[in-house]
């Protein structure tokens, strides 16, 4: 109630005036709820192009993690393969060095035809 200064007594404020009160109070409140609808958006637009970049970064890390595993592997193959070749051509020489060295003994002794046939087509 508002205080009539003129005679002192309370009296009720005009309706038209408490009305355009009501109104005005109304109208803050909906520029003050506008106000934090577009903040709360806001957010969530942040929120989301968050979550997209923290989603793109990670999927990116994946595939240099996959891309380096794969690499790896790569590498562990041709090396693997490198190990392989290089027993086999040891392998291989070893054999031969056996075969010869059974050869020459067999010549040696006389009991290989072949080294006799080898002699009689060298002389």
């Amino acid at each position: 109630m508002a205080v009539n200064i003129i005679d002192g007594q309370h009296s009720a404020p005009e309706p038209a005036k408490a009305l355009r009160l009501s109104e005005a109070r109304e109208r803050v409140l909906q520029e003050e709820l506008r106000s934090q609808n577009v903040s709360i958006h806001m957010l969530r637009d942040k929120l989301s192009a968050i979550q997209r970049s923290y989603a793109e970064s990670k999927e990116s890390a994946d595939r240099a993690q996959r891309a380096a595993v794969s690499n790896t592997q790569m590498q562990c193959t041709v090396e693997l393969e490198r190990q392989r070749i290089k027993w086999q051509t040891a392998e291989n020489d070893r054999v031969s060095a056996l075969q010869r060295d059974y050869t020459d003994r067999l010549c040696e002794s006389g009991e290989d035809w072949r080294c006799q046939v080898q002699e009689l087509t060298q002389a």
